[in-house]
């Protein structure tokens, strides 16, 4: 077996909206990393007793998924989530849930064979956690040209196909 593989990233798609099937395709990104999920919980919570004996929980916080959007001040999909935030205080009974689907594509090189990966992130039930801050640098700091938001979802789903091998992943969703 070789160990040389090679992952060439490009072309991700991040879409967000209230439905899995109305969602904004998000393309006005700033710099460096303009898109991160991440998921801060432990899906198990484990404990070791005496004679390394174990007990184990499942954390429903292991669910939680928190998506970070880096995106130009003002842009229009600035506009979309800001128009989205206010909903909750505004009508508790007519707010909707956030949801976003994430579509990372991989070229993938094993042993001379190129092969397209595709990983998927189906996010659920999200709401924005905080409002975005503001700057102002008489320095020209170009990150005053930059609004970032953040989104927390209750709820994942993550597939990954066409791997090199031939086999498609499609864990358990989380929740």
């Amino acid at each position: 077996m070789s160990l040389n593989y090679v992952r060439v990233t490009g072309n991700d798609i991040i879409q967000i909206g209230t439905s899995l099937e109305a969602v904004k395709t998000i393309t006005a990104f700033a710099d460096g990393d303009y898109a991160r999920l991440s998921f801060p919980n432990d899906i198990m919570n484990f404990t070791i007793g005496k004679n390394r004996n174990m007990i184990a929980a499942y954390n429903a916080m292991g669910s939680l998924a928190e998506l970070e959007l880096r995106l130009l001040r003002g842009c229009e999909e600035d506009k979309f989530l800001n128009d989205l935030f206010p909903s909750f205080d505004d009508d508790a009974l007519k707010f909707s849930f956030i949801f976003a689907k994430i579509d990372k594509k991989l070229t993938a090189d094993k042993n001379g064979s190129a092969v397209e990966i595709s990983e998927k992130y189906t996010l659920k039930n999200g709401v924005i956690s905080k409002a975005p801050e503001f700057i102002s640098n008489v320095s020209g700091s170009t990150d005053q040209g930059v609004v970032v938001w953040q989104v927390r979802f209750a709820e994942f789903e993550r597939e990954v196909t066409n791997a090199p091998d031939g086999t498609v992943i499609n864990p358990v969703t989380g929740g």
